[in-house]
């Protein structure tokens, strides 16, 4: 006997696309921005905060992370919805330790971005050997 496989549904497709797509604009905008730094010969000031080069390479880690995540929830994982969640929810968690507040749009895209995640939990699932295979002998 033989058990069906459900169909992910639209909404869990839907997020994945979503993290997926937000991982590639990252890579895009990480891609232009080192290139433009590049170019343009930026070279860190005294009084800058962060160096160009480090906050792009953060740009790149929060581009791969994303594109993970979207990768994860495609496959139907519970490790991808909780990287989602992380971070969907870090800015959030920061904002009062750094002193910044956040914007209506941002505490709107956070609240749906959780809510959709939760709301696709019980289509996950732990899947312990699906990242990492053990040839076998």
């Amino acid at each position: 006997m033989t058990t069906k496989i459900k169909a992910p549904s639209i909404l869990l497709r839907l997020v994945a696309f979503y993290f997926k797509a937000g991982g590639v604009l990252f890579f895009i905008i990480a891609a232009l921005g080192l290139f433009s730094g590049l170019a343009l010969n930026w070279a860190p000031t005294t009084n800058q905060e962060m160096p160009y080069t480090f906050a792009m390479g953060i740009v790149l880690v929060m581009a791969l992370a994303l594109l993970v995540t979207g990768i994860l929830l495609g496959r139907r994982l519970r490790a991808g919805a909780v990287l989602g969640l992380v971070l969907t929810l870090y800015p959030l968690v920061l904002s009062p330790i750094q002193h910044r507040s956040l914007g209506w749009p941002e505490l709107v895209l956070t609240g749906v971005t959780t809510i959709v995640l939760l709301s696709v939990w019980r289509e996950l699932e732990w899947r312990h050997d699906s990242l990492v295979t053990a040839p076998s002998s």
